[in-house]
Parts: structure tokens; sequence; C-alpha cells
């Protein structure tokens, strides 16, 4: 009774205990989360008042940009046919002020990318503007400048009063419709200029700004928030700390913070429980705060600053650990007084629940479990034993054993006396039939000894195996049956290999004969064109009338784009069987480009289109690719530009930089004012034999191939192809090229004008900003001038040179005449020409230096060098030779050996300006007697021009047979020239390892097989 009043008095302290706990812990939990508020409104707030801060520092920038001179001038000058009125400065210089002071605000601070003004007379069009290009500051050429009306900007910055300022939300930066990358949070500030008048509205003042440093504060925020979330008015996500959630109307348009989050009110201060639709896991609190920006209070941003509940579920358990802490001291002195009470209680209810344990086990076990005593009776019968032998319980308690449970092959009884006399348990396995079924059992007998350690009675374990005993008998059978199917799938995987291993040995059969039909196909095709060209060459010669001239342009014309045709075809052959290699050699590109670019020139004067060539951002002199294939390229992006174009202008830039320690990148652009390309044909162009539609085949020719082999040999040499273009307005191809740096040279900057104005009075923009760009680039001062200030540039002393359309040579050396008087130094005069030599003379009594269409940097280089002044304008330049003398062949011997009869009469034809005396074979073998047999009779041959594929022996063993002695001593070491039809790469390493000297591929050129035989024969000769 005593004990049941303790236990009771103790039980109703532990109940009071447990209440007083609870009510501090609501207590502290409510505290915790009243501490957290504070401190999150208080970081949010003074977060939004630090970006406020930044943008007000921008606005204050802009607004000291809207009073500097320059702006005003701007709109006096404007107004005054682009001369200030007030202190006559031209519009030209006002502009140049400007984009001075934002050059110098844009270095000096960090965040500033990019300053502009837009003009709302010229609905968008950009008047003036300075970049940040990655490490420059750059002022964008007038022929760069864009449209920005259809900008989410536009309609609002055009729109504001005096005094006004627009902040636009924070977004990504958007240069040609298309996002930049990388990626450029900007937000961009805008105030509107005004006409000195204060009313007429000229454009608008604007600024991009970086927002990558109010980002960074945000996403380095102190550890009183878990993070911060900025959004525009819209709900779209800015700045969250996970990336997915950055930018969301422009990269993720159904992202918005009600479409991801379910927003309540969370107490009385005005603070938001979020918590994620997709995961009820994601579960914050939240304190918003405005961010307003310039003079439209309906422009703002949203600062979000959250702490996730589960932080805050954290700081509540751990002030819960410390109520639980002394809580628990305080329990457990209760329980040590609780346990020494109940100590004696316990104790004696430890052996019955040990006893009732070990009655349920033995019940409820799944094994047979019975006791039997010495003699044999059975003591404790469970469950398991009446189910296995079907005996209940009452029946089977106080019998014997043996009547119970009869073994196949033991007796119980008489293991039982062993086990007296062992005293050691014994485990076996045997059967027993219950019924109509036979039972598998392992059993196990094991003796009890008493508390005197003498055997007592005994424990009977039986387990009923049969299951596993059928299992094992299965499994055997399965084995024997798996085994029996391994050795026949081995055998069918045998004749499997086999099967692949033929395969594999026909595909490398077949990708043999590819190749060796290419080789074929390619000598078969390029002998008969070789004939062909040669034929048309040798014609050529010979007297025409004009309807014969008129025959031999078709032919020559069709000949021409069967070569084209052919080379086309074997190039897309050669890459997709792989054997197309590039050969990679250090060249000049100033030099390569320059040159492709005056071959097109007659073409596009035929059809009236300006050619315009940009090398001014081309800084380096030196690289290393495959120069046949940047060509090969280049002429197919040409060729396509004018066959595409009927009137306007094509122009081709040239640019490189280095875009790490190892990678130089050139970059060629084509853009042209033809036809265009269809939005819905353009993912046809890069595709083999495809062009946008079968009328452009029927209208213009052409197989479709070009620019799918120029995309693959892009791809060959590291490099990238692609392009832009609009129907009706044109197309801009483009593609570049990674090389390796350390294989680079780089031009060092020129200063051959020293400083010396030039004026620029040419009717074509394009062309007049790309001179603008090479006298800069040359240390010049460079104007494009109006009509009307032709006599105020010609009488400035500082300026020394004009460049002129030939259109207006007559009025500018009038208005130059008129002057001629008064001025000190004579002006030269660039006339602009489409002659094909360039005059570089000057006439007696003229200033007037002719300068060739296309206008090359390096010829506008050489002709204002300063030793070309007004006394001295000399002949400057020296004639470029083929760098070796002209040697005499009259006479010398010659034979030509080749099994084609045509291909022979071509190179007798080509070779009988030269008064050798020539000789023909028609296979290998025949060369070989042929030299024998001049050398028996004292005239050996000075060369040979030997074809590679014939008969009988072929060119390469003629070839070593030759150097091996087998044509005599005499011609071991004659100049040997290959003539061969095949394109392929590493034609000419293998001409050359079978003893050949040179090589020349067919349809040959006159020129060079001329050329060929000049140089190796005067070499021989020493």
């Amino acid at each position: 009774m005593i004990n049941k009043k303790c236990i009771a008095i103790i039980l109703l302290a532990m109940v009071a205990g447990l209440y007083s706990i609870s009510l501090y812990k609501d207590y502290s939990a409510a505290q915790v989360i009243e501490d957290t508020q504070a401190a999150l409104v208080a970081e949010t707030t003074n977060q939004a008042k630090a970006i406020e801060a930044k943008i007000a520092n921008k606005i204050s920038l802009l607004k000291f940009l809207l009073s500097t001179p320059p702006v005003m001038g701007i709109t006096r000058a404007l107004k005054n046919n682009g001369i200030d009125a007030e202190d006559n400065t031209t519009l030209e210089q006002w502009q140049q002020r400007l984009s001075i002071i934002f050059q110098s605000l844009i270095e000096n601070d960090a965040d500033l990318m990019q300053l502009r003004i837009i003009l709302t007379e010229d609905k968008g069009q950009e008047f003036l503007r300075v970049d940040r290009n990655g490490g420059k500051v750059i002022r964008v050429p007038e022929t760069r400048l864009q449209n920005k009306k259809r900008e989410p900007y536009y309609p609002y910055a055009s729109t504001l009063e005096s005094g006004e300022i627009y902040v636009s939300p924070i977004n990504l930066n958007v240069e040609y419709n298309k996002i930049a990358y990388p990626l450029q949070p900007t937000y961009r500030l805008a105030v509107p200029i005004f006409y000195i008048d204060g009313v007429e509205r000229l454009g608008f003042l604007i600024m991009n700004v970086n927002a990558a440093s109010i980002l960074s504060e945000l996403e380095s925020h102190p550890s009183l928030v878990d993070a911060l979330w900025l959004l525009d008015e819209d709900g779209y996500f800015i700045y969250h700390e996970n990336k997915d959630l950055r930018f969301t109307r422009q990269l993720a348009p159904s992202k918005t913070l009600k479409n991801i989050f379910t927003i309540n009110d969370f107490g009385q201060n005005g603070l938001l429980s979020i918590t994620s639709i997709e995961s009820n896991a994601s579960n914050f609190l939240a304190d918003r705060q405005v961010v307003y920006s310039g003079t439209d209070t309906n422009s703002r941003l949203l600062l979000y600053g959250v702490v996730n509940r589960h932080s805050v579920d954290e700081k509540i358990a751990l002030r819960h650990q410390e109520i639980y802490l002394f809580s628990g001291i305080t329990l457990a002195v209760l329980l040590v007084v609780l346990s020494i009470f109940y100590r004696a209680f316990s104790t004696s209810l430890r052996l019955h629940n040990i006893n009732s344990t070990f009655q349920a086990i033995i019940s409820e076990s799944s094994n047979v479990v019975v006791c039997i005593n010495q003699h044999g009776r059975i003591k404790t019968w469970n469950r398991a034993a009446s189910k296995l032998f079907n005996i209940p319980e009452f029946t089977a308690i106080n019998h014997s054993i043996e009547k119970c449970i009869k073994l196949e092959n033991n007796n119980i009884i008489e293991l039982i006396k062993g086990l007296k006399k062992s005293a050691r348990a014994q485990t076996f396995n045997d059967k027993i039939m219950v019924g109509s079924q036979e039972k598998h059992l392992k059993v196990n007998i094991s003796p009890i000894f008493n508390s005197s350690n003498e055997v007592d009675s005994f424990a009977l374990q039986i387990r009923d195996v049969t299951n596993d005993v059928n299992a094992e008998i299965l499994l055997k059978r399965n084995n024997a049956e798996l085994e029996s199917k391994v050795q026949e799938r081995t055998e069918q995987l045998k004749q499997h290999s086999e099967q692949l291993e033929k395969a594999h040995d026909k595909a490398l059969e077949a990708s043999r004969a590819k190749s060796s039909f290419i080789s074929i196909i390619s000598h078969e095709m390029r002998t008969p064109l070789n004939g062909m060209v040669g034929t048309l060459s040798l014609i050529r010669n010979e007297a025409l009338s004009s309807n014969q001239e008129k025959y031999l342009e078709m032919a020559e014309h069709s000949t021409k784009m069967l070569a084209i045709l052919i080379n086309d075809v074997l190039d897309l052959s050669k890459i997709e069987s792989g054997k197309l290699e590039i050969n990679q050699q250090e060249f000049n590109p100033h030099q390569i480009i320059e040159s492709l670019v005056l071959q097109y020139s007659v073409r596009t004067q035929e059809k009236g289109i300006e050619l315009i060539l940009d090398t001014t951002e081309l800084v380096h002199t030196q690289i290393t690719a495959d120069v046949n294939r940047l060509k090969q390229i280049i002429n197919n992006l040409v060729n396509n530009a004018i066959k595409f174009t009927h009137r306007g202008e094509i122009i081709i830039k040239a640019l490189s930089e280095r875009t790490n320690l190892d990678t130089v990148r050139i970059t060629i652009e084509v853009l042209d004012t033809g036809i265009g390309i269809a939005q819905e044909n353009q993912s046809k162009l890069f595709q083999p034999f495809t062009q946008e539609t079968a009328g452009i085949s029927t209208e213009f020719g052409g197989t479709g191939l070009g620019l799918s082999i120029c995309r693959q040999l892009c791809e060959l040499m590291d490099g990238y192809i692609d392009f832009e273009s609009e129907i009706g307005l044109g197309s801009r191809f483009f593609f570049h090229l990674d090389t390796p740096a350390t294989q680079s040279k780089e031009h060092q900057p020129t200063d051959i004008l020293q400083g010396s104005g030039v004026g620029i009075l040419v009717s074509n923009k394009s062309q007049a900003s790309v001179l603008e760009k090479m006298i800069h680039s040359i240390g010049g001062r460079a104007y494009i001038l109006p009509f009307s200030n032709i006599d105020s540039f010609i009488k400035n002393e500082e300026n020394h040179f004009l460049i002129i359309d030939s259109s207006i040579k007559e009025y500018a050396l009038s208005i130059y005449s008129q002057s001629q008087d008064t001025l000190k130094k004579t002006l030269i005069i660039l006339e602009l020409t489409k002659e094909s030599s360039t005059a570089r003379k000057k006439d007696e009594d003229s200033n007037i230096l002719k300068l060739q269409k296309p206008v090359l940097l390096t010829e506008l280089m050489k002709l204002t060098k300063k030793n070309i002044t007004e006394d001295t304008l000399i002949e400057n330049f020296e004639h470029i030779t083929d760098g070796y003398s002209i040697y005499n062949l009259t006479g010398l011997r010659l034979l030509i050996v080749d099994d084609n009869k045509i291909n022979i009469e071509v190179a007798k034809g080509f070779l009988s300006s030269l008064n050798m005396i020539l000789e023909t074979a028609v296979n290998g073998q025949d060369a070989l007697d042929i030299l024998c047999r001049n050398e028996a009779q004292g005239t050996p041959f000075d060369c040979i021009l030997m074809d590679c594929q014939m008969p009988i022996i072929d060119g390469y063993e003629c070839s070593q047979k030759i150097r091996n002695g087998n044509g005599g001593k005499a011609h071991m070491n004659t100049p040997i020239i290959a003539m061969t039809a095949n394109a392929f790469s590493g034609e000419k390493e293998k001409c050359l390892s079978y003893g050949m000297n040179d090589y020349l591929t067919k349809p040959v050129d006159q020129k060079e097989l001329k050329t060929k035989i000049e140089q190796w024969i005067a070499m021989s000769k020493g």
C-alpha cells in the first residue's frame, strides 16, 4: 500500500514537471520567431536601401552627362546643318568629344557597359554609342549602329518629360535580338534630350549598367537571413539562390513567384509565409520591401528577404534541447529514486517473465521442440510437433517417445542411452513416414543438466527439411540443364563470332574498294578534263572570230564549272571516307585575303556591285592553318554572294583575336545585299546536294555541295560556320577557325600618317566607314565630309589627303584650284577607280593618285607613306618577280610520258613556245626504252613529264626504276615532274617518295607547267 502511494506521488510530480516544460517550450518558440522576424525585416530593409543607393548614384552620373556641353552642342549643330552656331564646332567634333567623355566614364566605372544617344525624331536610331567590349572601351562605328524602336524600354524612354528619369527592370542584355553570351545582367537609365527651346524632343540619353555588383551583394548577404530574392513588378525572378530561377522573364517565362510558390500572410508584422507548390518541404518566412527607382513610382523592384522555416525550427529545437537537458537532470534524480523502489518488485517478476517467455518461444517455434525425461517419456510437446506428426499435445504428454516418433534409420531411445554416457549433443538427418508422405528431417538431441551438473532430461529439436531436399534435387537437375544450354550457347556464340569476323573483313574490303573507286574516278574524270582545258587554252592562242571568241568563252566557263563540280564531289567523297587531310602551314592572312579579293573585282564590276574589304581588325600577320582550304571556304562564300546579289554591295570583313593563352581565332564575314534566304528554308542550307528551293537551282545553277563542304572543312579545322539572312535584304555568312597562338604573330601598330588629316568624300556609306577605320588604323585623322565642308577641309593646313570618287573628281579639283594660291602645302587627292592597275606616279601638273577598288589596306599604306609629299610623288614600289631568272630552254630535250594521246598533244601545245625537243612515251616501259636509247645515242633528256596512272608500268614504278638506273645512268638525276589526276591528300608525298621531283594536278595550268620546267632545269644545270 505504501509503495503504491509513493509511486502515485512520483507520477504526479512528473506530470506537473512535464506540464511546466511544455509551457516554457511554447514561450521559447515564440521568442525565437519574434527575434527572427526582427532580424529579417532589418536586413531586407538595409539591402533594399543599398540597391536604391546604387541606382541613385548612376542616376546622378546620368544627369551629369546630360549637363555636359557636347549634349547641347549636338542639339544646336543638328538645328544648324551640322555646325554649332555658337562656336562653329561641327556635329562630328561634338560627337567625338561626347564619345571621349563616354569612354572616360566607362573606363572609370566598372559597372558601366554602354552609353548611347538614341534619336526619337529618327524613330529609335542610335546616334552615338560607346561600348565596353571585353577589356576595351570602343566607340561603335556608324555602320553598326542599330535601330532600337522595338526594344521594351523605347516607348517609356521616348516619352519622358523634362526632369523625368526612366529606370528599366534588371534583365539580360540583348544584342541583335538575341540574348548576349556570356550572360550580362543589365538595367538601363534614360533621360530625355530636348532642343534648346526645351519643347522639341531630340531623343534620350541612355546608360546600360552591369547589375552584377547588385546581384553579387545579394549573393554575399549577411547570415541574418537565408536568402534574398529580387523580382520585378510582375513577379518574374531576377535573382534567386537557385540559378534556374534567375532572369525567368527571358529564360523561363513560366516561372514566376505565384506560379511556383503559395503566399500567405504571417503574423501581425506584414511578413509572408511562402511555400513551394511542388514540395511542401520548401517553406519560407519572408519580408518584402519595395525598391523604387527613377521618377515613375509604378516602376519598382521587389526584394524578398527569406528565412527557411527549417532553420527557424532548428533554432527552436536548440532552445528546446536546453530545456530538455535541464528537465532530464531533474527526471534522472526521480528515476534513481524510482529505480531503487522498483528494484525489489522487478526481481520478483523477472523469474515469472523468463519462464513465460521460454514457454512462448517453445510453443511458437517453427521447429519441433520436445523435452523427454531419462526414461524416454515426453514432458513437453509444442504446436510444431503436433502439426508435423499429427499428434495432439494432450495425447503425446507422458507417452514414450518411440511410440510418437518412429525414425526410419535411428532409434531415439538408443540414442538417449548413448547421450547419458557422452553428455554431448548429437545432430543427424533422417526420414519418417507421416501418413502417405515421406518427410525429411534434421534432428538434434541435446542433454539438459540440473544444478548438480547431472543429465536430468533431453531436448529433442526436429526441423522439417523436405522442401530444402526437394529444392536441392531440383537445383541439381537445373544445373545439369543449364550446363547443357551454356555449352549450346557457347557454340552459337562461337559461330556468331566467326560470322562477325567475316562481316568485318567484308566491311574493310568494301572500304578499300570505295577508296580505290574514288582514286580511279578522280583519275578518269580529271584526265579528260585536262584534255578539254588544255585544248581550249591552245585554241585561245589562235586567231579567232568574234563568234568563235564567244563560243570559246562559253566552253571555258563550262569546263570551269565542271572542274568545280568534280572538285566538290571528290572533296565530299574524301570527307565521307576519311581520306581528306588538313595540311597545316604558316601564312600571312592579309596577303591571302587581299589576293583573293582582287580576283573578284572584275566580276563585281561587271554586275555593278560595290566590293568592299575590311581587314582593319585582322591584327595577325602570321597564323598556322590549311591555307588552301581557307581559300576554298572564302571562294565559296564570296562566289555565292556575287551570284545572288544583283545590286548594292558585298562586304568582306576579316578579323583576328586571341581568345585565350593557346588560341588565336580568325573570323571571316561575307555580307551582301542579295536576294536573301527565307526563314523556313534556312535549315536546308548546309545539307549536301540541297539548295533553298528548286527554283534557285534552275535560275542560278549549282549543285548544293559548296556550303556542305565548307561546314565539314570548318569542323575539320576546329572551326564553325553559320549565317544570318532575311529575304529581300541580304545575307551574312561567317566562319571562324581556331589556330595555335604559339605559331602566330601579331603586327605592331603603325603610324604612317602621324596624325595627318584625311578627308573622305565617297558616295557609298559602307565604303566611307571602312576607309575611316583604315585611316585610324595607320595613325591618321579621318573626316567623312559632306559636300558643303570640302572648302574648309582643303584650307586646313593639317589635312594632307583627300579620298574621292571618280564621279566627283572635277568638282573636287575646282574647289582645290580656287584655294591653291593660299595653301602652303599641296593636298594629295586619292581617286577611287575601277581600273585594273593602280596609277602610282604623279603627273607634272597633277596631284592626283589613283587608288584601285576594292581598296586594300596595304595599298592605302603604300600611297600614304611619308616620303610621298607634294615635292616627291614618285614611283615607290618595286616590281615583284617570281624569284628566279628565266632559263633559256631552246634545244633542250623533254620526254612526255602519258597513255592519253589528247593529254600528250595538250602538253606539246603548251610547251611549243619553249623551243624544246619534245618526245613522247605511252607507258612506263616505253619510257625506259626511250631513255636507254637516247643515252646510247648521246642525246639524253633534260626533263621528264610523268603521268602516274598508266598500263604495263605506271609512273610511280617507272620513276623508281629511273632513279635505280634502269633508264640509263645519264637519267638517274634528271628532273621528273608528276602530272597526276589523283587529287587526294598524300599524293604529292607519294610521288616524291618514288623519286619524282615535283607534282602537278590535272587539269594542268600552262603557266605553272612552264614555270616548274624552267625551275627544275635551271636547278639541275647548276
